[in-house]
């Protein structure tokens, strides 16, 4: 999961190498891109509508494996796009993976914080 990364505004194609067919992403519905989203399209989707709000980088600094499930923590540092605000959040991503690709994954950050860089 190291070498997964993000150019701004773009999710570049060889993450979806990674992800497996069947991908169940699940954001809090506290945020405005919250829900599940299952398969490429739906995760497309998703890292679309983040990428209209945010230009953000994930910093992972610590990783943590257990059986399929790994684990990092770090910072989602940049800006919100509409407001100009500030973005610089704990995150802690949790990834499982089936036959060596992600199946499930979940972002867990501070929402009410998130919010409140996105609201004018």
């Amino acid at each position: 999961m190291r070498g997964v990364t993000r150019e701004p505004g773009r999710l570049s194609e060889h993450i979806f190498a990674a992800l497996h067919p069947d991908i169940d992403v699940r954001q809090t519905p506290q945020l405005p891109w919250g829900g599940e989203y299952r398969g490429h399209d739906q995760v497309r989707e998703l890292f679309k509508k983040v990428a209209e709000l945010t230009e953000t980088q994930p910093i992972a600094e610590e990783f943590f494996e257990s059986g399929e499930t790994v684990v990092a923590i770090g910072w989602l540092r940049g800006k919100a796009k509409l407001t100009g605000k500030p973005i610089d959040l704990r995150i802690v991503h949790a990834w499982t993976l089936q036959d060596g690709r992600v199946i499930r994954y979940e972002p867990f950050m501070d929402a009410t914080k998130m919010l409140e860089a996105l609201r004018q």
